[in-house]
């Protein structure tokens, strides 16, 4: 019932951003709004647009920085690109205790990295993601052996 509750929510919320986006389609907050909005129902690519967008419009909106990053951590395994935002995130953020927030949010969206889902929900962008290290030759590359094993990716 909770679950039903959060996901009505969760439209409807859509819903609205998709109004207010209909009339300024370069609204930051809007775009940004709708972006976490999407990534919450896991339309991950629309999301990504989203956030897209609204970095256009202002390449320094500390709130969509914030969202990205987390999304390319938790959702593509992206921490090289998201740790990247989510530094943004924490020098564009208007007072030290917002700095503070995205700190804190920074640190544990690094701690929990990727998020794992189950291989019979994955999608085939992220099974080629995943890939994405199954063929590098360690011998040969820049990266530290021991991270790669402490990370799984090896």
């Amino acid at each position: 019932h909770e679950d039903m509750l959060a996901l009505e929510r969760l439209n409807r919320a859509h819903s609205v951003f998709q109004r207010a986006l209909k009339i300024v389609p370069t609204f930051v907050p809007a775009l940004c709004g709708n972006g976490k909005v999407l990534f919450q129902l896991d339309r991950r690519r629309e999301a990504e647009e989203c956030f897209q967008k609204a970095l256009k419009q202002d390449p320094h909106d500390w709130q969509t920085l914030a969202n990205y990053g987390t999304l390319l951590v938790r959702s593509v395994g992206d921490t090289l690109n998201g740790e990247m935002m989510l530094n943004k995130a924490y020098e564009a953020a208007p007072t030290p205790h917002v700095r503070e927030i995205v700190a804190d949010l920074r640190n544990q969206v690094m701690q929990a990295g990727e998020e794992e889902i189950p291989e019979v929900l994955k999608s085939a962008e992220q099974m080629r993601w995943d890939a994405r290290y199954k063929d590098l030759d360690l011998s040969k590359s820049n990266y530290d052996r021991d991270e790669l094993y402490r990370k799984g990716m090896a």
